[in-house]
């Protein structure tokens, strides 16, 4: 386990909130939101697509054909089922899964953000989408692998009967709803990223005088996840979930495009820039904390 000594972190850098406590977008969050943006397949594939259409229009048209094959080829290629194959299955394979049973004891389960879908029409009740952490979290639980558990994210939103919501707490219905006792839930609903998921956590971790953590998250986004805990003195382990990548034997349909291919191409890529660019975001934000612990504003 880590020895490094702890700091009682909390939102007074990235996130910064207005009169109505609507989170203000940093300029690292949009920076990164801007080179995520910029590496999309889809959004070159456009870009060549306008171009192709414009040089048509002014009778260039061998030029037009080129852009237009390029545009073309940036939505094909990605949608190859054995692209975001092997790119998911990169990122997958870093941290194993093991039966439930197998995981030890811990004092804490972690769950990161980004499971629960919003309250809004014609939804009435959370639920779980897109990805499939809360239910191993819950399982956890209930085989006494901890006696805390805590949701993350912040997200502040009000439904259409106007209850406010942020992601953390959405995440603690479904976990009761699933059987785990509300009093063993804890909340941290101030982050925005997976950077802020872990690192406000700590004060979480802290009060419950937690060591060892089981850290519950979708496996393509655990190797983004345990980069964030550098530097933390606690001893994560963990708990990855939702493989999209299996052991199935590659068939023909693996070297067509597919409907799906550029989606999880796409996710692949966020994934990878968000783990090059954790450390930095990391830094910066413990950066700032500390000075904010020396200057007597923490």
């Amino acid at each position: 386990m880590q020895t490094v000594q702890a700091l009682p972190i909390e939102p007074t850098s990235d996130v910064r909130y207005n009169g109505k406590h609507t989170p203000r977008t940093s300029p690292l969050m949009l920076l990164s939101q801007i080179f995520q943006f910029c590496l999309m397949p889809l959004n070159w594939a456009l870009l060549c697509f306008f171009l192709g259409l414009y040089l048509l229009e002014t009778s260039r048209v061998v030029a037009a054909k080129r852009w237009l094959i390029g545009g073309l080829t940036l939505i094909l290629v990605p949608s190859i089922a054995i692209v975001p194959y092997s790119l998911m299955g990169h990122l997958e394979k870093y941290y194993l899964s093991y039966p439930i049973d197998d995981y030890p004891q811990a004092d804490a389960i972690v769950v990161l953000g980004g499971t629960a879908a919003q309250v809004e029409g014609p939804r009435y009740e959370t639920e779980e989408t897109g990805s499939s952490r809360l239910l191993p979290a819950a399982r956890l639980f209930r085989l006494g692998k901890a006696r805390h558990l805590i949701t993350t994210g912040g997200g502040n939103y009000t439904d259409k009967r106007g209850i406010a919501h942020t992601q953390a707490e959405d995440m603690e219905r479904i976990l009761i709803d699933m059987g785990v006792p509300k009093q063993s839930i804890l909340i941290q609903n101030k982050s925005r990223n997976t950077i802020e998921d872990v690192a406000f956590s700590t004060k979480v971790l802290q009060s419950i005088n937690a060591h060892r953590v089981l850290l519950v998250t979708s496996a393509c986004h655990m190797r983004r996840a345990m980069a964030a805990t550098k530097g933390l003195p606690f001893e994560f382990i963990a708990v990855p979930t939702g493989f999209q990548i299996t052991d199935s034997p590659l068939g023909l349909r693996s070297f067509l495009p597919e409907a799906g291919g550029l989606t999880a191409t796409s996710e692949a890529i966020k994934e990878y820039v968000g783990y090059w660019l954790s450390d930095f975001r990391r830094d910066r934000m413990l950066k700032t904390e500390r000075a904010a612990v020396t200057s007597g504003r923490l």
